[in-house]
């Protein structure tokens, strides 16, 4: 399991999921032992989203940049405990996962705009397109 410097607490993702985790009567609660998923669980998943943000964001973060790290893992461990949730449902309600994905992506890209130097690393991003196909000079 991959610790960071920057990963958040199951609270954080919780308050990112507006406390997506209900207790045996399906109440809405923070994460705990008796909650679908469990604390230990979202932890664990947690430390999966590091893994995967880690080595995109390289080893050390600046300190300017560990609250958008952080978000990015909470973003990116949103969507696993969401596609947990969604596994464990009977719903064909749509999922907020996406709206996860772009938290995720979006802090992802502040940190690497900033660990690049680029200064326009914070606020709205476009990407730039590179064309899948490219035509050889004949």
């Amino acid at each position: 399991m991959t610790e960071t410097a920057y990963n958040p607490s199951a609270d954080d993702v919780a308050a990112l999921m507006l406390a997506r985790a209900r207790d045996a009567d399906g109440n809405i609660v923070p994460f705990g032992p008796g909650t679908s998923p469990s604390a230990d669980e979202v932890e664990a998943l947690i430390a999966k989203a590091a893994g995967i943000v880690a080595p995109q964001v390289g080893g050390l973060v600046a300190e300017s940049q560990a609250e958008a790290a952080k978000l990015a893992v909470t973003a990116y461990a949103a969507m696993l405990v969401e596609a947990s949730l969604q596994q464990r449902s009977d719903s064909e309600s749509a999922s907020p996962g996406e709206h996860y994905r772009r938290v995720y992506e979006d802090a992802l890209r502040a940190v690497q705009h900033a660990q690049s130097g680029d200064p326009g690393g914070a606020g709205a991003y476009s990407i730039a397109l590179k064309p899948a196909i490219t035509a050889e000079a004949e």
